[in-house]
């Protein structure tokens, strides 16, 4: 599983970043969540507001990212994915 935060490493994206390690450590999944700053991944997903989340590839952000038991849903819906493909 990828789990990208999209942002410039404000308050919002480390407290994300917090939410997800947290969430992930409860599934037992040792996932490296990645920060990136990257123009080039901002202009490709048409981002204009931050953070926003990649979890394998696919977008979400803005109040999705507010809300833990979505988040804990896409984290779970990828990780069957994942096992499905892999």
């Amino acid at each position: 599983m990828k789990v990208c935060i999209l942002g410039m490493g404000s308050g919002d994206c480390l407290e994300l970043a917090k939410v997800l390690n947290s969430l992930l450590h409860e599934m037992g999944d040792d996932v490296e969540v990645v920060l990136s700053d990257d123009i080039d991944v901002f202009l490709r997903y048409a981002i204009k507001k931050t953070p926003a989340l990649l979890v394998n590839d696919v977008l979400y952000h803005n109040e999705e990212l507010q809300d833990i038991d979505f988040l804990r849903k896409i984290l779970l819906q990828a990780r069957k994915e994942k096992d499905y493909y892999h």
